[in-house]
């Protein structure tokens, strides 16, 4: 295809005044991105400008400069789109804009997209694909592995956005070069090792999630290496599992929502066969979605040694229900910190047992049941180590909503809105530097 023109429309009531900081945002359903700008003095957000892109982008990913972003796609072609991100000689009084720059075809509609120094990976649905950064441009180059996670053949299988309901959904690594796929058809996570020659991912494992019918969705690693956190779709837990060699035991879970929210009607996922949880789980008020953790650069006002914060989300399945977002403090080790106990981290878990009653810190209701999206990101520009803002999408109404965390406070809270124009509904929003 021809490459998509960048057009900018005409600022509206984007603030002037310099120490803004910039977000891109996807849709589901229209061919636009859009650029955002969040004043971080009257903390108001407004559309900056809106780009004719390649599609309905699910998912947004930048490089480590923030001056390339890649970007998966819904249309009708499988494909991923990379992009310039132009910064004019002053980031603080300019607003960035963006060129497009390649794209490459895929075996499938993809769900996620990350990078190392040795490559861009995306998965989604029945595949998942390795491709090498374009020494030149920065963009996508060859491919250099395909991975296939269909027992059937790849040439029947469906390939469309509607695969992503079964298969892997999203791919991240750790420090060590360790590759966490979580696989919602398997109700697993998959653990790769990276050679860092070639790029390329070699399969370590296959741990299953503690429940039957959990349904993990995203994943993160822990900043000291030692756990991972998932968040499962069907049962909207975080669930915490400690990476030993080449296997991830299971430690702990929290859930995202309160006690008794899940279903309409008693139910217990824990005594209930895989099948039996599969056929009640279309019931279910609750999707889990995205799991972050909060960052520690870019501080500028309190130096403290403040714990790390792990925030998740889930949606609600119907306007009815509005979607949550958990926060959850960590030990220094990186365990659940239990709301109760703080100083103990042990106190609701045992070795050895299925423990789901790690409390998070604060539960925030929000706006609305999030649609598809309720997505989040955390802005690299900490207002203290113990305060964050966080970007929060919404596919129901097309809102994009800025919230405050303070672990002073104890809470979420809103900052401000906006509502992307042209009916587009929001999906993923990524913080420029």
């Amino acid at each position: 295809m021809d490459a998509p023109q960048t057009i900018l429309s005409q600022s509206i009531s984007c603030p002037s005044a310099p120490h803004n900081l910039y977000l891109i945002c996807g849709t589901f359903n229209t061919i636009f991105l859009y650029i955002l700008a969040f004043n971080t003095q009257s903390h108001t957000l407004s559309i900056s400008s809106r780009i004719d892109a390649c599609g309905p982008h699910q998912y947004i990913a930048s490089d480590s400069k923030h001056d390339r972003i890649y970007a998966t796609t819904w249309a009708a072609n499988p494909s991923l789109s990379s992009w310039i991100v132009h910064w004019g000689n002053n980031p603080d009084d300019s607003v960035p804009t963006l060129e497009f720059l390649n794209q490459v075809d895929i075996m499938a509609t993809s769900s996620y997209i990350t990078l190392t120094s040795s490559g861009i990976y995306s998965v989604g649905g029945p595949t998942g694909e390795v491709h090498s950064i374009d020494p030149s441009t920065r963009g996508f180059g060859k491919q250099l592995q395909a991975l296939v996670y269909t027992t059937e053949p790849l040439e029947k299988a469906d390939k469309t956005r509607k695969a992503l309901r079964h298969g892997p959904h999203a791919i991240e690594f750790n420090s060590a070069g360790k590759a966490f796929v979580p696989h919602l058809g398997t109700n697993s996570i998959i653990m790769y090792q990276l050679d860092e020659h070639t790029g390329t991912l070699g399969w370590l494992s296959d741990t299953k999630s503690p429940r039957d019918g959990d349904g993990p969705r995203h994943v993160v690693p822990g900043p000291n290496g030692k756990y991972l956190y998932s968040v499962t779709e069907h049962t909207s837990y975080v669930d915490v599992f400690e990476i030993v060699g080449n296997n991830l035991i299971y430690r702990q879970s929290g859930s995202i929502i309160p006690p008794g929210t899940l279903f309409p009607f008693p139910f217990h996922p824990r005594s209930t066969s895989y099948t039996e949880w599969n056929d009640a789980s279309t019931m279910s008020n609750y999707r889990g979605d995205t799991i972050r953790l909060s960052r520690r650069r870019n501080q500028t006002r309190d130096s403290s040694n403040s714990p790390p914060f792990l925030f998740a989300t889930t949606r609600g399945a119907s306007p009815a229900h509005k979607g949550y977002v958990a926060a959850f403090a960590l030990t220094s080790d990186g365990l659940l910190s239990s709301r109760s106990s703080a100083s103990d981290p042990y106190s609701t878990f045992h070795s050895g047992e299925l423990e789901a009653d790690v409390e998070p810190l604060h539960r925030y209701e929000t706006p609305t049941s999030g649609g598809k999206a309720n997505a989040i990101e955390i802005a690299p520009y900490s207002i203290s180590s113990s305060s964050y803002w966080i970007a929060l999408t919404d596919d129901e109404q097309g809102y994009v909503h800025v919230l405050e965390w303070s672990a002073k406070r104890g809470s979420l809270k809103e900052l401000d809105h906006v509502q992307l124009d042209a009916g587009s509904l929001a999906s993923h929003a990524i913080w420029l530097a």
